[in-house]
């Protein structure tokens, strides 16, 4: 079914509609931060100053144990940087935990030795596996839920440690974090910022702090610090197995809003325009008041809200695959479950033709009637398709199943059983 026959789809509200669900809902941050309310912490502490809240020992268990760690070592081919040995604020050379294999049509890729690789960690060499949350169910649930609840892009890496010595040395991140201790545990000195609000790409470096850090204590399993951006820090572990999610939380500056700008303003054909460097000064002045002029008119007192919708609309998917369904047989029956996997929250919105949806970087219109069915199909929560069919006129049951079925083709939604 293509998106006019989708927009022809009519849908009425019928009242007392439930849902069901499979498993729990997305980790939300009020589960990472409890007792703390999720708006305090929003309101006072995110991208502020820092947090600490400590919490039941098993808080984190569920995210990821031990055990789990080791199937993704087994299961998975993991390359430095992506699996990385950090000792003293240097990286522990590859080939002192892994060897090269080659197969016979000559790829060549590292195969962990876990004899040197425990010999490295008992050295007190730290153990760092970025993006886990592409490698692990619960952790890809925790991020998925996050970026639909704060609007910005996630990624966790993980930290094994062992030995009282450091991984990486007093250090500062360019984006928010949130670590989440999950068993064991590990001493932290925070320290504020040196240069406020410090840049990936900057004009000045921050100076190490030389005063006495804002916190310097240990972090217990089930406990929580955020460490916001550009502020120092260190870690290191107490003799005993520690192990601890970092949550990066992405969050875009002034000078993100004015790329953005740059490339809209790429459609102005003054924009286009060579510089008139050898114009008169005159000249030079005129256009540069067009350049700024032209600038200005775009700059209204909406645009962030302008460059929030667009961020939201054209955020990168996670990969949501429902094979076998979809090759062969494209029939939802009414006991499947299916869930909206878009990485931005999408409510349908009002248009001329009907009511519109935004993601993946594209738009959708479809008849206004199908309005409540899309608003509770695309809330982020799995739902029976027979549920989901009840919330409009009996008459146009099957025009809304083929709907659902257009949608998972799109990657908006997916069978989840």
């Amino acid at each position: 079914m293509g998106p006019a026959t989708a927009a022809r789809v009519a849908a009425t509200t019928r009242t007392g509609t439930t849902s069901s669900l499979i498993g729990t809902s997305p980790s939300r941050l009020a589960d990472l931060v409890a007792p703390t309310p999720a708006a305090a912490f929003l309101r006072e502490y995110c991208g502020r100053r820092f947090f600490h809240q400590a919490g039941p020992p098993d808080r984190f268990e569920r995210l990821l144990s031990w055990a789990d760690l080791n199937r993704i070592l087994e299961d998975h081919r993991l390359p430095a940087p992506r699996l990385r040995l950090a000792r003293d604020g240097g990286a522990v050379a590859e080939d002192l935990y892994s060897r090269s294999h080659i197969t016979r049509r000559g790829v060549t890729y590292a195969v962990l030795e876990p004899a040197r690789l425990r010999e490295q960690l008992q050295a007190g060499a730290t153990l760092v596996l970025d993006g886990v949350d592409q490698l692990h169910g619960p952790v890809r649930e925790l991020a998925w839920g996050l970026e639909r609840e704060l609007g910005e892009r996630v990624q966790v890496n993980l930290y094994a440690s062992w030995r009282e010595r450091q991984g990486f040395g007093m250090h500062w991140d360019d984006h928010d974090v949130l670590v989440l201790q999950v068993a064991g545990r590990k001493r932290w000195r925070v320290h504020g910022m040196t240069r406020a609000h410090p840049l990936d790409r900057d004009v000045a470096l921050p100076e190490e702090p030389d005063g006495a850090p804002v916190w310097d204590g240990h972090l217990e399993a089930g406990g929580v610090i955020h460490v916001p951006r550009g502020h120092w820090h260190d870690a290191m572990a107490g003799g005993e197995p520690s192990l601890h999610l970092t949550v990066g939380l992405v969050r875009p500056a002034g000078v993100d809003l004015l790329g953005w700008l740059a490339d809209r303003l790429r459609a102005e054909e003054l924009y286009r325009l060579d510089l008139p460097r050898r114009a008169s000064a005159e000249e030079r002045r005129a256009h540069a008041r067009a350049l700024r002029d032209a600038l200005l008119e775009r700059w209204s007192d909406d645009v962030l809200d302008e460059f929030f919708d667009w961020q939201d609309a054209h955020a990168e998917p996670r990969p949501r695959l429902t094979l076998p369904w979809g090759i062969v047989d494209e029939r939802l029956d009414d006991d499947a479950l299916v869930r909206d996997t878009l990485p931005r929250r999408a409510p349908p919105r009002p248009h001329p033709r009907g009511v519109e949806v935004r993601a993946l970087g594209r738009s959708w219109v479809f008849a206004a009637a199908a309005g409540p069915m899309l608003a509770l199909t695309l809330d982020g929560e799995a739902h029976r398709v027979a549920d989901l069919l009840a919330a409009g006129d009996p008459a146009g049951r099957e025009e809304r199943r083929d709907l659902l079925v257009y949608l998972c083709r799109q990657d908006v939604l997916a069978v989840v059983r």
